[in-house]
């Protein structure tokens, strides 16, 4: 799930020589708010109902799910702040297009578990 390539990102920046030596604790953080948020999104993908598209699905899982996300957000943003402004901003930015991601898989999840096929790749630029 994208949860995990955010998490990688931030652990990534974690790492660098730029860090100060609070990132590990931060990095626990960052990886314990994605399990919660990840063990959040799971069940709920099963309970949408067939009535809603995938992708309303989606967006109800991920409103069930705020308070994870919102604790994932702050922790992130807490390693954020350790890192130089540019570094900041593309972890924000990063983090903008995981979730973005995120709310893609999970429609992507409620499709294969009611058997649809997989809905048209997005055109790229």
């Amino acid at each position: 799930m994208a949860v995990a390539s955010i998490l990688a990102l931030v652990l990534a920046q974690a790492t660098t020589p730029a860090t100060p030596p609070a990132a590990p604790a931060g990095a626990a953080a960052i990886q314990a708010s994605a399990q919660a948020f990840s063990g959040c999104i799971g069940p709920k993908i099963s309970t949408v109902p067939a009535t809603m598209t995938p992708e309303q699905g989606a967006e109800s899982v991920l409103t069930a799910c705020k308070t994870e996300e919102t604790a994932l957000r702050g922790a992130v943003e807490e390693m954020l702040k350790t890192l130089p402004a540019d570094q900041q901003a593309m972890g924000r930015q990063q983090l903008d297009q995981g979730m973005a991601q995120a709310r893609t898989q999970i429609a992507e999840g409620i499709r294969q578990m009611r058997g649809a096929p997989a809905a048209p790749a997005a055109p790229t630029k």
